[in-house]
């Protein structure tokens, strides 16, 4: 059976992300600026950006709530699975530009 002090724990954790998600949406409100962009992008890219941003923050914020809701050890295996992707992705990309640059240059040199 559990304690009233311990009820309800994971929704102080999902209100804690939408909070800080209205706290950051109302500074940039106060700020007087949807999205700080450079002058030199184009129409589209200033229009997409707004998209693009809202769809990154709720991602994150998707995240966040599956790890904060789940055990810590799957939330570490979660993370671990992504590092380890992200590194073999890179280490396998790395190793083909290695391989089509010797071949190029075995193709350009008479040795």
């Amino acid at each position: 059976m559990e304690s009233q002090d311990s009820g309800g724990g994971g929704m102080v954790d999902e209100d804690m992300i939408v909070l800080r998600l209205r706290i950051k949406e109302l500074e940039m409100m106060e700020k007087g600026e949807e999205v700080c962009v450079p002058s030199n992008w184009f129409e589209w890219e200033k229009k997409h950006i707004i998209q693009f941003q809202g769809g990154v923050h709720g991602a994150i914020g998707f995240l966040q709530l599956v790890l904060m809701n789940s055990r810590p050890s799957l939330a570490l295996g979660i993370m671990a699975y992504g590092i380890l992707s992200v590194l073999f992705s890179n280490g396998l990309l790395t190793a083909h530009i290695i391989e089509m640059i010797n071949e190029i240059t075995a193709k350009i040199s008479p040795f």
